[in-house]
């Protein structure tokens, strides 16, 4: 029998000749037939107060890294080599119990919004507190469009809500939000032309040019100058998002879950569907849909990755507790069990060996070995707040590691006895066992045996499972290169019955 590659996750097919694998768990997707391990979350700081609401890393006119992040009632800043969060909060903030922060870079300021509160700002390494963003509205959703204005929306103007609105700033200056010809600051109230189109403004994403996220519209917003400042295209009516903190871009790339599933735009005007019988349906019934908006989406550039954390059904109070990646690459897809509250693309904040004492005195017991990117300035990196409300990198251990083959019928037409497999993983400190999953009709539950540990010699997993239909499950402990398929000798192989 030839080798059984895993393939590519594919939970929404039958586990019958499933061209992938229908079940894996804490892996990353790589190339066709193999994956690489997800290491848990470590942390790198000491805690935030609260559960952590938003978080966001940017550089300064001197290159300098900084990561920002919020609570209920707090905004933070970290730099350098630090390992403790300092509060620059202007206020003690009420942000809304299913509300968040948002943040974006204009010029050398952070810009920091919850709707709540009145918008924030501060001058990047500045050293100070943030403060009012003074004549601004109150916003849920922020971003920079054409480098020279500041766009709000879903907004709260004097007590007036206007969820379907967006404002944005005067040319080049984030404190002028009076309507002006000469300063070219105005707003719009989004109206679809579709019968499904249209809902709340649920994400501004900034950029050359604006990509604006309904919950059942995306519209294009491109500068155009003076009088009309703006061309609002509604470029795909009847798509958008119910999840707000699952949009994420990287580029030309818009990544999203989608009222079907997990989407990608692309230059702001096509959308191509990602997790379309793949993953969608998997996903759907997995998460726990009271908590949509602690979706959350970030990037990983180094690996190519896109990643959302959710809470699954199995959550406690929400915290999301699943995570589930997308290659966009290879267009793979991978998942696995993470706690955390937050993800996002975060930079490097560099230490030096001095510095690296105030993380741990002992280089042995680092969070992550000393050629991670979490050590040098600048570097993207995934990074999370974990369930300590500690800003984190996931340079932990290994996981262990699951991944199944396709359900196949060994011999067309008959029963096999199957007598043992050879678990196919790169690596030198990893140990692997093999679970078999059997049945003799479609219509009946599998059965999941008991897992089996190869043999030091051979390297194969004594089995003895007889049925019609055989998928084998591989399982690790220990740090991994590649988790590739199971290998099943024809020796091992023995035919038993039609019946």
């Amino acid at each position: 029998m030839p080798i059984m590659r895993f393939g590519e996750y594919l939970p929404d097919l039958p586990a019958l000749d499933n061209p992938g694998s229908p079940y894996v768990n804490n892996v990353l997707p790589f190339l066709d037939g193999a994956y690489r391990p997800l290491k848990d979350v470590s942390a790198i700081t000491s805690a935030l107060t609260a559960r952590c609401r938003g978080a966001y890393s940017v550089r300064n006119t001197d290159a300098a890294a900084y990561t920002y992040a919020g609570d209920a009632t707090k905004l933070y800043e970290i730099t350098g080599g630090a390992t403790s969060f300092t509060d620059r909060s202007g206020a003690t903030y009420t942000t809304a119990a299913d509300e968040n922060w948002e943040f974006c870079k204009f010029n050398n300021k952070i810009i920091a919004t919850n709707l709540s509160d009145e918008i924030q700002w501060q001058t990047i390494a500045s050293g100070t507190n943030f403060a009012d963003l003074v004549a601004s509205p109150k916003a849920r959703h922020i971003g920079v469009v054409a480098g020279s204005f500041i766009v709000a929306g879903n907004l709260d103007e004097s007590g007036t809500l206007s969820p379907t609105k967006i404002r944005w700033s005067a040319f080049e200056d984030e404190t002028d939000w009076t309507a002006a010809a000469s300063t070219m600051s105005d707003s719009r109230t989004l109206r679809s032309s579709a019968q499904y189109g249209g809902g709340w403004v649920q994400k501004i994403i900034g950029g050359e040019y604006g990509v604006i996220f309904q919950e059942f519209s995306i519209w294009r917003m491109t500068f155009v100058g003076s009088p009309k400042v703006f061309q609002l295209d509604e470029v795909l009516p009847g798509y958008g998002t119910p999840a707000v903190n699952s949009v994420t871009q990287y580029g030309n790339m818009i990544f999203y879950l989608g009222q079907e599933g997990f989407d990608l735009v692309m230059n702001g005007v096509e959308r191509i569907p990602i997790g379309a019988n793949k993953v969608d349906n998997f996903f759907l019934a997995d998460v726990d849909s009271t908590y949509m908006m602690r979706v959350i989406g970030a990037v990983d550039p180094t690996n190519r990755i896109v990643a959302w954390i959710y809470p699954a059904q199995d959550a406690s109070s929400g915290i999301p507790n699943r995570i589930i990646a997308y290659n966009w690459i290879t267009k793979k897809w991978g998942r696995g069990a993470i706690d955390a509250e937050w993800i996002f693309c975060g930079l490097g904040s560099g230490y030096t060996l001095d510095e690296l004492d105030s993380v741990n005195a002992s280089l042995d017991a680092l969070p992550a070995s000393l050629d991670s990117r979490q050590y040098v300035e600048g570097a993207l990196q995934l990074s999370a707040f974990d369930e300590a409300h500690k800003l984190s990198g996931f340079t932990g251990s290994e996981l262990a590691a699951s991944a199944d083959t396709p359900e196949v019928e060994i011999i067309p037409g008959r029963r096999t006895m199957l007598r043992g497999a050879r678990p196919l993983v790169v690596g030198s400190s990893v140990t692997a066992t093999i679970t078999p999953i059997t049945r003799n009709l479609q219509t009946a539950t599998a059965t999941t045996g008991s897992a089996s540990s190869v043999h030091s010699e051979t390297g194969i997993a004594p089995l003895r499972t007889d049925a019609r239909y055989h998928r084998l499950r591989v399982t690790t402990s220990g740090s991994f290169d590649h988790l590739i398929g199971v290998d099943v000798p024809r020796e091992c192989i023995a035919v038993t019955g039609r019946r």
